[in-house]
């Protein structure tokens, strides 16, 4: 069993690596804060996997493969969430924070070791609304 101190590096090691293929690989993500804006400007580079809304809030699940763009609009402007990534039974949960506009967006890597494709779920609790969507994934 890994000491909790492995588990922090490991999870400050993914979030660094999470964002920076968030820059790589969806550069269109980041552009703009509007919410209309934000959920729109990766165009037709990436389709949408998944959707869901719930009172003001919406969630897109934008790529394929093995990396998947998610965006939340919605939320309360500076609110610290739970997000939970779940994909083949192994669960990822971490808190996170909304932008001033109520938007938040990263990168879900779902692929498992040892599996070819899944079904992943990406979940989201905060204090506007609670939801998640689940979509496949392959290799």
């Amino acid at each position: 069993m890994p000491s909790e101190a492995a588990g922090a590096l490991y999870m400050a090691s993914f979030v660094v690596l999470r964002s920076a293929l968030a820059t790589l690989l969806f550069p269109a993500f980041l552009v703009g804060t509007d919410a209309e804006a934000a959920t729109a400007a990766p165009g037709e580079d990436q389709p949408i996997v998944a959707r869901a809304s719930a009172g003001h809030c919406r969630m897109i699940v934008r790529g394929g493969g093995t990396v998947f763009a998610v965006w939340l609009t919605g939320l309360v402007p500076g609110e610290t969430f739970l997000i939970t990534d779940i994909s083949e039974d192994e669960k990822i949960e971490h808190d996170a924070t909304a932008d001033t506009s109520g938007n938040h967006f990263w990168i879900s890597l779902p692929a498992v070791r040892g599996k070819s494709m899944g079904t992943a779920t990406v979940g989201l609790k905060a204090s506007r609304c609670q939801m998640s969507v689940s979509y496949g994934w392959q290799m």
